[in-house]
């Protein structure tokens, strides 16, 4: 059997998008590649990336979601989406899908006899390059999605917390939805629930109302639902801004904190807390909600971005002048 100090050697030489097929080697390797050394450690031998995007529309007046609404005759009071800023078929990018719940119009809608509201369901393939409807989401009549809910994404599934403290699930290899409830431990006294991705697992922060700074994380086991384990204290103390807040783990001892005047990375261990950028008005709004701020971890790789799909390029070839 191999050491784990030279498996987690090996990784750190790996592409980012390599290392989730060694954490299935072992165990202990799994949870000590999501320490922030590690990934400190793997971004310095390899050509990745770690950070985060931050959207912000207002300034700019734009939408906040880019949607899909199909074609212009079959729906031309919905807003369509612009597939110019996707990877071209000539890039050779990973696969990815694209997934889009929308509500409804008025007239749109239905209800089962049972009790139950639809929502539209569409899936973008970029092996199809295409869209394709599902089969509708059905949701009972007293049970709603969060407009600011950002899906958590954890081994090929998206989940959403509802209103009713419930977990709908999209399973981005089947393309099928699947519910379950949050249990009662971990739900507590229902103060602040958010979901998030801890290890790699899906997760659920809950503010502790006993203590200042204080949340609980709970981690599912599996992806049925029924195996919770409450795996970490977290403390976010020392801070000035007492409206501070845990976004996201960008590992499982560093946390990015968003407040009403900062963002910047806590460490649990060390209690020491980095600023990574002052949200001014100038810049980005005073307080950041979860919905706006999108980790990512992955290699990095220059495209062209002047070519579409079909490897055509975009540019107007210029035009030869007459003297």
């Amino acid at each position: 059997m191999m050491n784990e100090d030279l498996i987690l050697d090996i990784m750190s030489c790996c592409p980012a998008t390599e290392i989730s097929k060694f954490r299935l080697l072992n165990k202990a390797c799994n949870k000590r590649s999501y320490e922030f050394h590690f990934i400190n450690h793997h971004l310095h031998k390899t050509n990745s990336v770690l950070g985060y995007f931050i959207q912000d529309h207002k300034k700019h007046r734009r939408p906040g979601f880019v949607v899909f609404g199909g074609a212009e005759e079959e729906a031309p009071e919905k807003p369509r989406i612009a597939l110019e800023f996707l990877p071209s078929r000539g890039s050779n990018p990973f696969r990815y899908k694209i997934v889009r719940v929308s509500e409804p119009l008025p007239w749109e809608r239905r209800k089962t006899s049972e009790g139950f509201n639809n929502l539209y369901c569409e899936v973008f393939d970029s092996d199809t390059y295409a869209w394709k409807r599902l089969n509708d989401l059905e949701l009972r009549s007293d049970e709603f999605l969060r407009r600011s809910e950002k899906p958590e994404s954890s081994y090929g599934l998206l989940h959403w917390l509802t209103g009713k403290n419930n977990v709908i699930q999209f399973c981005m290899q089947t393309e099928t939805w699947s519910f379950f409830p949050l249990p009662e431990d971990v739900i507590g006294d229902g103060s602040s629930l958010d979901l998030v991705s801890y290890e790699g697992k899906l997760a659920v922060l809950c503010s502790n109302s006993n203590s200042r700074g204080g949340y609980d994380l709970w981690a599912l086991d599996n992806s049925s639902g029924k195996s919770w384990a409450n795996v970490k204290d977290v403390q976010v103390t020392d801070l000035e801004d007492k409206y501070a807040k845990p976004l996201w783990f960008l590992s499982n001892d560093v946390i990015l904190v968003a407040g009403f005047v900062r963002l910047g990375l806590y460490n649990t261990n060390s209690n020491k807390f980095q600023y990574l950028h002052k949200t001014t008005q100038e810049c980005l709004p005073y307080y950041l909600p979860r919905d706006v701020c999108f980790l990512f971890y992955s290699n990095f790789e220059r495209i062209c971005l002047h070519e579409d799909h079909t490897g055509r390029s975009k540019t107007k070839p210029k035009m030869k002048e007459n003297y």
